[in-house]
Order: C-alpha cells, then sequence, then structure tokens
C-alpha cells in the first residue's frame, strides 16, 4: 500500500545536455511585436536614424521607442556603435534574421 521511494543524487553532477537544448531553442525563438519589427527595419535602411527621427516617422512617443530600442538591444538584434549623439545603429545577423522572417 505505502511505499517508500528514495532518490539518490550526485553531488556536483548536473546533466545540462537536456537544458543546454531547450534554452538554446527559448532564445533562438524570440517573439517580436509589431513596433519591434517596424524600428529594426527603419534602422536597417538607414543606421543613423535619432530617436527623435523614429518618433515622426512611427508616430510614437519617445519612451516607447526608447524602450522598444532597449528591447533590440537586451536581445541581441540591435547594437549602437559610437557615442549617443555621433554613433550609428547596428542591426545583428539576429535581427536581419527577424526581418527577413516577417
Amino acid at each position: 500500500m505505502g511505499g517508500v521511494s528514495l532518490t539518490i543524487y550526485r553531488k556536483g553532477y548536473v546533466d545540462d545536455h537536456v537544458n543546454d537544448t531547450v534554452n538554446d531553442t527559448v532564445k533562438d525563438t524570440v517573439r517580436i511585436t509589431h513596433t519591434e519589427l517596424a524600428l529594426l527595419k527603419s534602422v536597417n535602411q538607414n543606421t543613423h536614424l535619432t530617436c527623435t527621427e523614429i518618433m515622426q516617422i512611427h508616430n510614437i512617443s519617445r519612451s516607447t521607442v526608447a524602450r522598444t530600442l532597449k528591447k533590440l538591444q537586451q536581445d541581441g538584434m540591435l547594437v549602437r556603435q559610437g557615442s549617443d549623439k555621433a554613433g550609428t545603429w547596428l542591426v545583428t545577423e539576429k535581427g536581419k534574421k527577424q526581418i527577413n522572417k516577417q
């Protein structure tokens, strides 16, 4: 009726193969919003766009532009090269895949 279950773990042993495979698949499957895609396409066409220009092109607020650009950078789709004033945007291969996928 009632039994005893015993699980023994080896100290320091973790099978990361399964976790790595799952994590890699999840990392590669990124959902992108319409706004994120639109900004990626714009920056891909003109790497010198300013925040103000992006606001005007897409008719969105400064905070939306800043939040979206930050998320694209965190997701590895966009990189800022140089200073805030004189720098340029670089759409990474991951970002270009998202543009081409849509």
